[in-house]
């Protein structure tokens, strides 16, 4: 009995909390994005955020999403003091990935928040441990994801938008906390999504537009981080 009892508030309750908390997050959607600025130049065939936001069922949608990763992530971590910038860095991210879809952007508006969140969370965390350690990591993290992204977009800027680069500094701090082994994983498995996933749906024709969207990938790829980043470094290193 006692055994159950800490698996439920230990392990399960933090995912109901985080996964609410994310949903809660996730259904501003509509107000958040409305709130976007258009660029300051025209972009060709671009979808208008305000036409985004006004979107039939968009709230639900990315609630939803923020709802599982979330509670994903709380699974994953438990009471762990990370929550504190990763819950709401969740239905944040999904905003941006959802946009990039949309429009491969990532709008400024909401990436410089996301830098914010990260960085509080950092403070607090660190305050909450002491632990000088957990914050080089974050610096290293910063440092790998921000520095590939960087040399990808400097030697490739019409495969990579600046944007992708801005982004990429937001997760490299948030998963540097957790541990190398997240940055890596992290990193790798964004450009193999964007490869794998992204060349089969050009090839099925489902994305007919000027370029494959980086964002999605590079959140997908974070999460896959958080949650089996240790296991699959292991898995990597020991073929």
């Amino acid at each position: 009995m006692n055994e159950w009892v800490n698996e439920w508030v230990n392990e399960w309750l933090p995912a109901l909390v985080c996964g609410l908390l994310a949903l809660a997050g996730g259904l501003t959607a509509p107000w958040v994005i409305r709130l976007v600025p258009e660029p300051d130049e025209p972009v060709e065939d671009k979808e208008t955020y305000v036409a985004i936001a006004d979107r039939r069922g968009l709230a639900v949608q990315i609630g939803l999403v923020a709802l599982v990763a979330a509670a994903l992530v709380g699974l994953e971590l438990g009471w762990a003091w990370e929550l504190v910038y990763l819950v709401p860095l969740v239905p944040l991210t999904v905003m941006l990935a959802w946009i990039d879809w949309r429009t491969l952007l990532l709008p400024k508006r909401l990436v410089w928040p996301a830098y914010a969140v990260v960085l509080v969370g950092l403070v607090v965390c660190l305050v909450a441990t002491r632990d000088l350690g957990d914050l080089l990591r974050a610096g290293i993290g910063l440092v790998v994801w921000f520095g590939y992204f960087g040399i990808t977009w400097f030697i490739s800027p019409r495969v990579m938008g600046f944007g992708d680069v801005r982004f990429s500094g937001v997760l490299g701090l948030a998963l540097g906390q957790l541990g190398l082994a997240e940055v890596l994983v992290g990193l790798f498995f964004s450009f193999l999504l964007l490869g794998v996933v992204g060349g089969l749906l050009i090839v099925l024709r489902l994305i007919a537009r000027r370029g494959n969207p980086f964002g999605p990938f590079m959140a997908a790829g974070a999460l896959v981080g958080i949650l089996w980043g240790d296991p699959l470094l292991s898995a990597l290193l020991s073929r």
